[in-house]
C-alpha cells in the first residue's frame, strides 16, 4: 500500500506539472544511489488505473469526501481537462 501511495504521488506530479514521465523527481537512495522506482513503472501503473477505471472511481470519491467533509472549493477547480497535442512539424 505505501509504494502505491508513491507511485499515486509520482502519477499526481506529472498530471499537474505535465513533465515528461523521464522528468519525474524520483527519489535516489542516497547509501545505494538507486532509484526508488523507475518512471516506466509509474507510467505503467497510470496506464492501468486509466484503462481499469481506478482514475475515475478515485476522482469521484475525492470529491465527494470534501464535498462531505465541506472542504470543496469550487474557485479553486479548473473544470477544463483538455489537452492539445502538438504535431510533428508544427509551427513553433
Amino acid at each position: 500500500p505505501e509504494r502505491l501511495y508513491t507511485i499515486f504521488e509520482y502519477i499526481l506530479y506529472q498530471l499537474s506539472t505535465g513533465c515528461q514521465w523521464e522528468r519525474l523527481p524520483i527519489r535516489v537512495d542516497s547509501n545505494t544511489g538507486q532509484k526508488e522506482i523507475h518512471h516506466v513503472n509509474v507510467w505503467r501503473w497510470f496506464n492501468r488505473w486509466s484503462n481499469d477505471g481506478s482514475w475515475e472511481k478515485a476522482f469521484i470519491e475525492s470529491v465527494r469526501y470534501l464535498k462531505d467533509k465541506n472542504k470543496l472549493r469550487f474557485s479553486c477547480i479548473n473544470g477544463d481537462g483538455t489537452n492539445s497535442l502538438a504535431k510533428k512539424g508544427a509551427i513553433k
